[in-house]
């Protein structure tokens, strides 16, 4: 995020502040989004290893109602 900066503020000259502040803060809530989605799918629970004891095709992970065939 450093080198963004660095690199605005040598090549913008009119509104640079602002120009400055809006890119950083899009940087910084990218990151911080990101961070969040990965951290998420790190934690997300895996699906149960069932056996089954009939011919039954098992139901989809996180589907609580199941059809009948």
């Amino acid at each position: 995020m450093r080198l963004i900066e660095d690199g605005l503020r040598a090549t913008f000259h009119d509104n640079k502040e602002d120009i400055i502040t809006y890119v950083t803060a899009l940087q910084h809530q990218n990151f911080l989004m990101g961070n969040s989605l990965t951290n998420l799918v790190s934690k997300w629970p895996k699906p149960p290893k069932v056996q089954p004891i009939t011919n039954e095709v098992l139901p989809m992970f996180g589907i609580l109602l199941e059809t009948r065939d």
